[in-house]
């Protein structure tokens, strides 16, 4: 799964952090900060930003945003097809 999915490094780190927080909630989304992947994985929430894009880009992860009482939210939903 790991070859079919053509990450490295800190993407595949952040892809599995993402996966496991998207089983841990029964959906396939998660919904934290740049801030706190950031942290996580030792690195910039710039850097965490670029690597969300890639992992868009690659169709691995996309992006959905809601607007509630609270703000804007993203979500990062899984794309389990790949």
């Amino acid at each position: 799964m790991i070859k079919e999915l053509n990450l490295s490094g800190n993407e595949l780190v952040l892809y599995a952090i993402l996966f496991e927080e998207a089983h841990q909630n029964h959906y396939f989304g998660a919904r934290q900060t740049n801030e706190h992947y950031a942290e996580m994985i030792n690195t910039s929430s710039r850097t965490v930003s670029r690597i969300i894009s890639v992992l868009v880009e690659k169709k691995v992860v996309s992006l959905e945003f809601t607007n509630d009482r609270f703000g804007r939210r993203r979500e990062i939903n899984m794309n389990l097809e790949k």
